[in-house]
């Protein structure tokens, strides 16, 4: 009812009048009873009047200053160089007037309108428009200068007379809303993130912010912190500055040139960090691939992908701490389809898994590959590049044509059968299961030259042991009953056998079993073994040898023991010292094999250790290095996986020919030098030089930790025991005594003369002597010790008298 309303406005009215009367008591009773109220009002109305004068008219030219001048009989008070006139005194003196202007004025509300905020920081960060947007849009702060420390009074007669609430930032967090947030500046953000620095209570576990969202992401949107499962709702931009899948907090509000450094550090306190790749690679680039979201045309995006798998690829693989991660992501990544690739024959570009069966499997482009798998509708080529070749190859994207078959035990036989009465084994690594990717379309569809050539030389004869071969079966797993030995052909060597596609010299397509080996062009690469396994014809000239061999030694022998003397005639020489050895191993007994590059005499004949002596420091050598006519070594190996292939096939050859230790242990008579004096002169040498080189005075720790040396002997001690002393013994580096034994030395100044001119130290002479020599036809010194020096002295004198006398 009306009245109803007329009685509210009266009650209201009155309320306020009485607050009124309260309040102006209480500032007459608090404030003008203060002494220095007067001086304080004096400058706070000069500092508004200063202050408006700078608002109104900047470029005056007026004194910035306050002004004091006491009389006998007055104070004369003046602003800017003016007097105070009534209005300035009665702003001074008179309740509520003052010399602001209107809009500098604070305004006057009823205590149920206002708020004290809890502390500076706070106020400044919630100013009057944020406590409208949380309280209301009627409600205003009381003026910062009532405070709890500077108004006391003040502050508790608002606080407790008139129930004005202090708004602490607990009290914010309660009144925390995503609409309030939203309508919040980036500067206001970072501000209030900085300020959250000192917050903990309202951000740790059980914290009133905790769950509200006040993290501002790079599209504008807001989240809590965390989610249910604990995992963070946001990141850290990365540092780098590359771009991330996973949402990040503004960066804009991180690089605030104010606030920046502190809301980096709080959110890093709060429990953000910067992305995790392998995480983001996980979570949200492979989830895209699976589930078809990825254009196949837009290579931007997919290049981009790309380069964040081979990034968590090679972060993985940084430590052992991640190896379980590496594990789980290369998994991962082989049950997802996100390898863009080709299929040359079709012309279809598709995301395919990296499979490792056929029809899966990705191979990197190359002429060899794209000539052996033409036409084939089953191929997928990489259709990207791939400078970070490895990353692919660990999923097993392939330059090599894929081998299907097991692994050989600590045996060398491939285990194909291993239940209870039925183990069978393959002998000499064949695998009878073995298969070799698109063999059998390569091989019965459009025969070249190319494809026959790649299929023998790079498919075939690596891979000859499992063509055909003998396979072991027995109902004991220890082998001990096994059946006969059984002769079969694997998968591959069927499909081998079985088509036309090996040229002859006229490039006319045969089955391997209608040709023989002489019938092959030079570019195959012949191979006794590869061409017996195939079945090719034995040559005209192995028939007619065989026929001629088994005529003369009445013996047949079998081509294939030709075939193998033959493909072996280097090795007879190695075949008959084998034989011979075997035939005198009855004979010999107990007897040190030693090597000697002469025969001894058997009696002594002179010997002049001087002359010797000399001949060893005159030993001229060429000054430059033989030309040599090297120019293949500027040429690029034509066929480098040939090539390496060749060498691997040797070496795996000489491996399986390898003989027995006893073969190749042998004992047989000999005669030997006797041992050289090595621990006394070595003792020597090793207390003087401390191994050290007397040349470059190099040396190095062995792995004893004692230094190494050469005692190089400068006449050979089997010229005569006499000589076997320090003084024909050098100290020296491998290196140095390389030179010596084998480069140029020569001198200048005869050596004898160098040696007999020395003088121990007590004779006037020197500790340390040196005689001087060109090595390699550079100049360089002999380093002695006196000692050592002495002893090479008088061995010399020593040899001059006895060749005298």
């Amino acid at each position: 009812m009306v009245s109803d309303y007329t009685k509210i406005k009266d009650d209201n009215i009155n309320g306020t009048a009485e607050t009124l009367n309260k309040i102006g008591e209480f500032l007459a009773r608090v404030l003008y009873n203060d002494q220095t109220h007067f001086i304080d009002e004096i400058i706070q109305n000069t500092e508004d009047a200063l202050s408006r004068r700078h608002q109104n008219d900047p470029d005056s030219e007026l004194p910035k200053s306050l002004t004091f001048r006491l009389y006998n009989d007055r104070l004369e008070v003046s602003h800017f160089g003016k007097p105070f006139d009534e209005p300035d005194v009665r702003g001074i003196c008179n309740i509520l007037e003052g010399t602001k202007q209107n809009d500098e004025k604070g305004r006057f509300v009823s205590a149920t309108q206002a708020k004290l905020a809890r502390s500076k920081d706070f106020r400044q960060l919630i100013l009057e428009n944020q406590l409208q947007q949380l309280y209301g849009s009627t409600y205003t702060w009381v003026s910062d200068e009532i405070t709890q420390g500077k108004t006391p009074e003040i502050y508790r007669y608002l606080t407790e007379e008139l129930k004005i609430q202090e708004v602490e930032p607990e009290d914010f967090g309660r009144k925390f809303t995503e609409n309030f947030i939203n309508i919040q500046s980036d500067e206001w953000i970072a501000c209030f993130y900085a300020f959250l620095i000192k917050q903990e209570a309202l951000w740790r576990s059980d914290g009133i912010l905790r769950n509200k969202p006040f993290i501002r992401l790079q599209n504008n949107k807001h989240v809590a912190p965390f989610g249910q499962d604990g995992l963070p709702n946001a990141y850290i931009p990365l540092s780098s500055g590359e771009e991330t899948e996973f949402p990040i907090v503004k960066i804009n509000i991180l690089q605030n040139k104010f606030f920046g450094k502190d809301v980096k550090y709080f959110l890093q306190v709060l429990g953000f960090s910067e992305p995790d790749i392998f995480a983001e690679v996980v979570e949200k680039t492979i989830p895209k691939y699976k589930q078809k979201n990825i254009d196949i045309h837009d290579k931007i995006q997919h290049q981009k992908n790309i380069d964040k798998i081979i990034q968590a690829l090679k972060f993985t693989a940084l430590s052992s701490a991640t190896q379980e991660k590496r594990k789980y992501l290369i998994n991962q990544l082989k049950e997802t389809p996100f390898i863009r690739s080709l299929n040359i024959t079709t012309g279809k570009i598709e995301y395919r898994y990296p499979g490792n069966k056929t029809g899966e499997i990705i191979y990197f482009r190359s002429s060899n590959l794209e000539i052996y798998f033409k036409g084939n509708p089953n191929v997928w080529f990489l259709d990207e590049s791939f400078p970070e070749k490895e990353q692919f190859e660990i999923l097993g994207v392939s330059e090599k044509v894929k081998v299907f078959c097991k692994k050989s035990d600590s045996k060398g036989n491939i285990i194909i059968s291993n239940k209870a009465r039925n183990y069978q084994r393959g002998l000499n690594g064949f695998d009878p299961d073995c298969e070799i990717d698109g063999l059998e379309f390569a091989l019965k569809t459009n025969p070249s030259y190319g494809k026959a050539l790649f299929v023998w030389n790079d498919l075939l004869l690596p891979n000859y042991q499992h063509i055909n071969g003998e396979v072991e079966k027995s109902t004991n797993q220890k082998f001990t009953n096994s059946q006969p030995l059984c002769t079969q052909y694997s998968k591959m060597g069927i499909i081998a056998c079985k088509y036309q596609w090996l040229p002859n010299k006229n490039n006319v397509f045969f089955k391997p079993c209608e040709l023989s080996i002489d019938d092959l062009n030079d570019d195959f690469l012949k191979n006794s073994k590869l061409a017996n396994t195939l079945k090719l014809k034995p040559t005209e000239t192995s028939q007619k040898i065989a026929k001629l061999l088994s005529k003369q030694f009445k013996k047949n022998i079998k081509l294939e023991d030709l075939e193998f003397m033959i493909s072996n005639l280097d090795k007879l020489p190695q075949f008959k010292k084998i034989i011979d050895d075997l035939n005198r191993k009855s004979q010999q007994s107990n007897l040190e094999e030693y090597e000697l590059d002469f025969e001894p005499n058997q009696n002594n004949t002179e010997f002049d250790y001087v002359t010797a002596f000399q001949a060893a420091f005159n030993q001229p050598g060429e000054k430059e290095f033989k030309s040599l006519d090297n120019d293949i070594l500027l040429i690029p190996i034509p066929n480098p996986k040939a090539r390496g292939d060749k060498i691997i096939n040797e070496i795996r050859d000489a491996q399986k020919e390898e003989p027995l230790k006893v073969e190749r242990f042998k004992k047989i008579p000999t005669t030997r030098w006797e041992s050289k004096n090595t621990e006394t002169i070595r003792g020597f040498l090793k207390q003087l030089y401390d191994g050290q080189c007397q040349i470059c005075e190099v040396t190095f720790p062995k792995q004893d930790g004692y230094p190494y040396f050469e005692g190089l002997y400068i006449v050979s001690y089997t010229n005569a025991r006499w000589i076997d002393r320090p003084g024909n013994v050098l100290c020296l580096c491998p290196n140095c005594c390389a030179k010596f034994k084998h480069g140029s030395v020569e001198v200048e100044e005869d050596i004898l003369q160098q040696i007999r001119r020395f003088r121990p130290y007590n004779d006037g002479g020197t500790v340390e002597y040196e005689v001087h020599i060109k090595l390699c036809h550079k100049s360089t010194k002999i380093r002695f010790n006196e000692r050592h020096i002495l002893e090479m002295q008088k061995l010399l004198e020593f040899a001059s008298q006895d060749k005298h006398s």
